[in-house]
């Protein structure tokens, strides 16, 4: 009997391509989440689903412990924006070599989403020199203490060094604090630019959780 190899060769690469493609357990979704986390970061990603949680690990990589925060918070967002069965799941963890990790909320990031435009938008309305609306956003008890005048005179004071340039969010963290008896929740957005000399400054921005388009405080600084 008589063997028709090449059959044979052609039929052996068709099995063993097929076999490589399906041997990913991850949906397309999860795959294009970790490749942008792998080309971000140059670490191996992986993303498992136990119960309520969507755990995303790195691994064979070195990250500085100051990074840790920066690239849970963009790494959940990435998770939050790409991932099309999120809402099946309650929180997202993130793992970090030395068994570091951040778990977050989807109901907190949902919120951190939607305010990270008003992030955005006051920035470029402080670059455009468009004060008052940034202004009437500030809660009602910074007003009763800061004039308008008075903060038009901060921010140009600030702008004269600084020089708004291209923003760079770097990332997010949650906090609470007490003002006359108030127990106030908000999310801390921090981001990063650079003016004209290469100098960098930090811009901040404390928006509530419950996002209702108000500023609960506004700090620029140098690096």
């Amino acid at each position: 009997m008589k063997i028709n190899t090449k059959f044979c060769k052609l039929t052996l690469s068709i099995f063993i391509i097929i076999l490589i493609n399906g041997c990913s357990s991850y949906s397309e979704d999860e795959q294009e989440l970790i490749k942008t986390l792998e080309n971000k970061y140059e670490c191996k990603i992986e993303v498992k689903k136990e119960e309520d949680l969507i755990i995303i690990i790195f691994s064979k990589c070195v990250i500085d412990e100051k990074k840790r925060g920066e690239i849970s918070s963009n790494s959940s967002l990435s998770a939050l924006n790409t991932l099309s069965k999120i809402n099946d799941f309650t929180k997202v963890k993130i793992i970090f070599p030395e068994n570091a990790y951040f778990e977050y909320k989807i109901n907190d990031l949902v919120e951190v989403n939607k305010s990270l435009d008003l992030y955005y938008l006051t920035f470029e309305e402080l670059k455009s020199k468009k004060y008052e609306p940034v202004y009437n956003k500030l809660w009602s008890e910074i007003r009763k203490t800061t004039t308008l005048e008075d903060f038009i005179s901060y921010i140009q004071t600030v702008d004269k060094k600084a020089n708004f340039a291209q923003l760079e969010f770097k990332e997010f963290k949650f906090g609470d604090m007490k003002e006359d008896n108030l127990e106030i929740s908000f999310i801390r957005f921090i981001g990063q630019f650079k003016n004209k000399k290469d100098e960098s400054f930090i811009f901040e921005l404390f928006i509530p959780t419950k996002g209702n388009d108000e500023i609960y405080g506004l700090l620029i600084e140098t690096l």
